[in-house]
């Protein structure tokens, strides 16, 4: 096609300058090189080997790349140009034959190891920092393949697609720039050189000019204009015999100008020098300060106090507002402490409406029903403005000229009473009539509401959060049988006969911690939460990187595309969040990854980690770090300060941890360290089997001894009995193998 001239042309315009670039050139293509052959490749330093270092090195930063530098530094190529003696450094594909035949590395094997998806970017950005180079060309194997992608698709690279008229040639270029689009955001446009065309070949121009025109459109499709950058600059290069042979450096240069390639070149150097300082950054946008991300992740701390229609759409949101035509949700909500059922109770009060709260999580509306949302129950401290907007959720549906004849805090007052004035479905169906303000025989059951909704052509869905505000559970204090008998109703009989409806005008989402509703239904408990599995509000690892992306993202610093966060793989989430916090802790080749990190020491010992945690994390991280990436200080500290909000927050939600924590905390001092033996422990039996069943106390056989998790030792103010550090991640490992 021309690709290797093509890269030629564009290397001697830029040396040819009055102020002439400092260039790399790499031939990459290591099954058909390009310049290798015309210099003396054996004696210098090829692509191959300076993969084969990187590859080999567990810290090639620090190993490989003064090698690769130095080497480069020691042997330029020389050309005589019309505005004088010019050099460049060059890496040859490879040093000869032998090595073709038996490449000791080559790039999928690089990108393969952890954390080095973009390891062969950055290679070439150490060594132009090294270098101090102006521009850096690769001359990359035709096609999409395994050895291209990692370049191709990655956003720092500026690609220029190079194609002649021939149909399969048109169609592959077109392909790989609507792939290369998606994945960069240059602001400004692409590159495309069309090689080879006839001399009359106008019309043959003129179809791939429309080609290209046609696959750009489409991949701005649904962008908006600040987000779709100029379409691509297609230059025209006619056939030329004297690029037919491409035997000599020099003599190739000297032949060039004559053709039209020279000033396709010339605006290729041009935009690739200017597209030089929009280079994207590691760093956030100016605009995006510390501040900003901490005060963010503050906000959203507490859903409490949240006011604002915005959330990360995982797939357990999604699911509940993706129903069978015509249908409206009958679902519980199960989830840990923090995990963000107050969140997503407060986001759908904020949404007002079901079809508002679909598109908030993403789920397109097809033929679904729409629904007011009414706050049946809500939480015991809510802020403000949330509260203002759950009171005119209220009363957007609420019958105009009815009375309210129960507030949401007297319905809390009669569960804590567990008041059996009536039987348990009746209770509710009851309350509801009577928050709505509709007549009493309107609540005389779950019918009798469907039906009331029905005659008024009416949609609703009543949503519940609170419910562990009046009751609570633990080992010295268990939920009372009549509580058990109104629990039970609300998320067995209520739902059940909701869906036996098939729910089009009443519908129902209650919001429960799982600890309570187990203790409400401790037969059959595995198959109640089966049924509703498919919505329960679970954290995995990779949605907690997810979160972290969303918040950076809603912050204003992008690190990886708004609609890449929520199907991205694990690796790629990692690897995107190392601008903010490194791939390692601070950096340091020696410690842990720092995704994995956060993640373990944010986790209970049942591997249940907490949305509210991450998002406290980022805010004490981002406060207490200089810069980005933050410090592996910034994050100690960060989880110190989580621990001690985690064991202040358990206290008040599971009050019966109370006396055990402060039992635990008033262990001698030097006693007071992890691990700790089962007879320091100052806890009976069922308090113990409690805190374990809980993931607050990890039980090692061989070594005889308790460990806590790192979220709830800082806060009991335990230290370490051994010198050295947490075992966070071997910890982990170790109560997930028991589990």
């Amino acid at each position: 096609m021309g690709r290797t001239t093509s890269c030629y042309a564009t290397l001697l315009r830029l040396l040819d300058r009055e102020d002439p670039a400092r260039v790399l050139y790499v031939d990459a293509d290591v099954e058909a090189p390009g310049l290798t052959w015309f210099v003396q490749a054996s004696e210098r330093l090829s692509w191959v080997d300076a993969l084969a270092l990187v590859h080999d090195s567990d810290d090639w930063e620090a190993d490989a790349l003064p090698v690769v530098a130095s080497q480069l530094v020691a042997n330029p190529v020389g050309l005589e140009l019309s505005s004088g003696r010019r050099e460049f450094f060059l890496l040859p594909a490879v040093r000869d034959f032998a090595q073709v035949e038996n490449l000791p590395a080559v790039p999928e094997q690089l990108v393969r190891r952890r954390g080095r998806a973009w390891v062969i970017t950055d290679l070439l950005v150490k060594l132009a920092e090294k270098l101090k180079l102006d521009a850096v060309l690769v001359d990359l194997r035709a096609g999409m393949t395994e050895f291209s992608s990692p370049l191709m698709l990655d956003p720092r690279v500026r690609n220029v697609l190079v194609t002649s008229c021939a149909r399969q040639s048109v169609l592959g270029t077109v392909r790989a720039l609507t792939e290369v689009e998606a994945r960069t955001r240059w602001s400004a446009a692409l590159e495309v050189v069309v090689t080879k065309v006839p001399r009359d070949g106008d019309s043959a121009f003129a179809e791939v000019n429309r080609q290209v025109d046609l696959a750009w459109a489409d991949s701005g499709e649904g962008k908006s204009a600040a987000e779709d950058p100029a379409p691509p600059v297609v230059h025209r290069v006619d056939f030329s015999e004297a690029l037919l042979v491409f035997d000599d450096l020099q003599r190739v240069a000297d032949r060039l100008p004559s053709t039209m390639l020279w000033a396709a070149a010339e605006g290729i150097a041009e935009a690739l020098v200017s597209a030089a300082t929009d280079v994207p950054s590691n760093q956030p946008p100016a605009e995006v300060t510390k501040d900003r991300i901490a005060s963010l992740a503050r906000a959203l701390e507490f859903a409490e106090e949240n006011a604002e229609l915005g959330l990360l759409p995982t797939p357990a949101l999604q699911q509940l507002v993706r129903l069978p035509p015509g249908q409206l949700p009958a679902s519980v909500v199960l989830g840990s402490k923090g995990a963000g059922k107050t969140f997503t109770w407060g986001q759908l009060v904020t949404a007002t409406t079901l079809s508002a709260f679909r598109d908030a999580v993403g789920v397109a509306h097809g033929d679904a029903v729409d629904a007011k949302v009414f706050p049946l129950l809500f939480p015991a401290h809510l802020g403000s403005e949330i509260r203002v907007k759950a009171r005119e959720a209220e009363q957007s549906v609420r019958p105009a000229g009815s009375v309210c004849r129960l507030t949401p805090s007297e319905l809390g007052e009669a569960l804590q009473r567990g008041d059996a004035e009536r039987e348990g479905l009746s209770f509710w169906t009851q309350a509801v009539a009577d928050r709505l303000g509709w007549p009493v025989e309107a609540g005389s059951s779950v019918r009798s509401l469907e039906q009331y909704l029905a005659t008024r052509g009416e949609r609703m869905v009543l949503v519940l959060d609170g419910l562990e505000d009046a009751l609570q559970v633990g080992p010295q204090a268990p939920m009372s049988e009549s509580q058990r008998v109104l629990l039970r109703a609300l998320l067995v009989d209520f739902v059940n006969q909701l869906r036996d409806l098939g729910p089009r005008h009443l519908g129902l989402i209650v919001f429960i911690r799982r600890d309570l509703a187990r203790s409400a239904i401790p037969q059959n408990f595995g198959q109640f939460e089966a049924r509703h599995q498919q919505v329960a509000l679970r954290w995995s690892p990779a949605d907690a990187l997810r979160l972290t992306l969303w918040l950076l993202d809603r912050a204003g610093w992008p690190l990886l595309p708004a609609d890449k966060v929520t199907t991205a793989p694990y690796e790629t989430l990692a690897e995107s969040l190392h601008p903010y916090w490194n791939e390692k802790l601070g950096g340091g080749q020696r410690e842990a990854y720092s995704d994995r990190w956060v993640v373990a020491a944010l986790s209970d010992l049942n591997g249940r980690f907490q949305a509210r945690d991450l998002v406290r994390l980022v805010h004490f991280a981002t406060n207490h770090s200089d810069g980005f990436p933050i410090s592996r200080s910034a994050m100690h500290s960060a989880i110190e300060e989580c621990s001690k909000k985690k064991v202040e927050e358990l206290q008040t939600e599971v009050t019966q941890l109370q006396p055990v924590f402060k039992a635990l905390k008033e262990i001698d001092g030097d006693k007071r360290t992890i691990p700790i033996r089962g007879d320091v422990l100052p806890l009976e039996d069922d308090d113990i089997e409690f805190l374990v069943q809980e993931g607050l106390l990890y039980f090692e056989e061989k070594e005889g001894q308790y460990y806590m998790p790192e979220i709830i030792r800082f806060g009991l103010d335990f230290g370490l009995a051994r010198r050295g550090r947490a075992r966070v991640l071997s910890l982990q490992r170790a109560a997930q193998r028991r589990r």
